[in-house]
C-alpha cells in the first residue's frame, strides 16, 4: 500500500503533457494486449504484443492504424456440437480517433486479419460425423475495431495508454463465436509535430 503511495505521489508531481490533437502531430504506442474471444464456453485468455500509430488531421483527433497479432480461437456451436480452433494472424484496424478530452478518446476502425501458419484444434465434440469449417480455414477476415482510451499518465513525450477494444467480426461462420474483445496496456510517444518543422 505504502508503495503504491509513493507511486502516486511520484506521479502527481511530474509535469503533465495531455494529449491535445493538432495538425501534422505524430505519435505511436506499443504494448501487451490482453484479450478473449467472446463465447460462453471456456476460453483462453491470450496477451500478444500491439503497435499503433496516430496522425492528428485536426484539435479533434486523426487517422490511427494499429497492428496487432492475435491467437484468435473460433467456437462454433450446432446442435448440441462444439468445435474450436484457433489460428494465429496479424490484424490491421484503420480508423478515426476522436478526442473529448486530453485524457479520454474513442476511436471506430475497419479491420482485416491475415493468416499465418496453420490452425489448431482446441475442442472437438463432432466425433466421426462431418464437421464444419471454422473461421480459422479462412485466409482473410474482415470487421469493425471499436476502441476505448483513455490516459492516466503523460509526461513530456510519453504517456501510458489503457484502451479498451471490441474486434466484431463481419465475417463469421453460422452459429459461430468470432467476436473478440480486451485490454490493450501501452506506452504512447510523441514523435513529431508539424508546427516545429515550420519553426525549424
Amino acid at each position: 500500500m505504502r508503495v503504491i503511495f509513493l507511486l502516486l505521489l511520484f506521479t502527481a508531481s511530474l509535469k503533465v503533457a495531455a494529449h491535445e490533437p493538432k495538425d501534422g502531430d505524430i505519435r505511436a504506442m506499443f504494448g501487451g494486449f490482453t484479450y478473449r474471444t467472446m463465447t460462453p464456453q471456456p476460453a483462453a485468455i491470450h496477451l500478444d504484443p500491439a503497435l499503433a500509430v496516430e496522425a492528428d488531421v485536426s484539435k479533434h483527433g486523426g487517422v490511427e492504424v494499429s497492428m496487432f497479432y492475435l491467437r484468435n480461437a473460433f467456437y462454433l456451436r450446432r446442435y448440441g456440437d462444439v468445435l474450436a480452433e484457433q489460428i494465429k494472424r496479424v490484424y490491421i484496424a484503420t480508423g478515426y480517433r476522436h478526442w473529448f478530452t486530453p485524457k479520454f478518446s474513442t476511436a471506430l476502425a475497419f479491420a482485416s486479419s491475415y493468416t499465418i501458419g496453420n490452425y489448431k484444434v482446441l475442442k472437438d465434440s463432432y466425433g466421426n460425423t462431418a464437421r464444419p469449417d471454422t473461421s480459422a480455414h479462412d485466409i482473410t477476415e474482415y470487421g469493425l475495431d471499436l476502441s476505448v482510451q483513455y490516459e492516466p499518465w503523460s509526461w513530456e513525450r510519453f504517456a501510458v495508454v489503457v484502451d479498451g477494444r471490441y474486434g466484431w467480426s463481419l465475417t463469421p461462420k453460422k452459429k459461430e463465436d468470432a467476436h473478440h474483445m480486451g485490454v490493450l496496456i501501452a506506452i504512447k510517444y510523441f514523435i513529431q509535430s508539424r508546427q516545429t518543422e515550420l519553426e525549424d
